[in-house]
């Protein structure tokens, strides 16, 4: 049950989450102390509610969507993405499963373009 962490439980899930979130943050908003300021917010957000947070949903879980969605207020807020991005947060906001698809979707028809002779 959450609402009976200990600090040191805390701690812990702190030291092993912190930089696969961060990390997370990082590919929505581009900006590495920005996504480290994302995933501050939300720790201190599940330590403040820890009493309020369903006991039945997982906190890896919880705290990824929480990341996912403050990632894509901060885009929204700053306006800090153009054209192309501005479709990837269109996409995420949907369905980030969509999002993830896309993305590899990108990756792969960039890698092929590459791939192919001069002309």
């Amino acid at each position: 049950m959450i609402n009976n962490f200990t600090i040191t439980d805390f701690e812990k899930l702190f030291k092993t989450l912190f930089k696969p979130l961060t990390s997370f943050a990082y590919k929505y908003v581009k900006d590495i102390d920005v996504a480290k300021e994302i995933v501050h917010d939300v720790f201190i957000k599940l330590w403040e509610k820890r009493a309020d947070i369903d006991k039945n949903k997982k906190i890896k879980s919880y705290l990824f969507t929480s990341v996912s969605n403050k990632s894509l207020n901060y885009i929204r807020d700053n306006k800090k993405f153009i054209s192309g991005e501005a479709l990837d947060f269109q996409i995420a906001k949907n369905n980030f499963h969509d999002f993830l698809a896309y993305d590899n979707i990108q990756n792969i028809i960039k890698k092929t373009l590459a791939d192919l002779p001069p002309k």
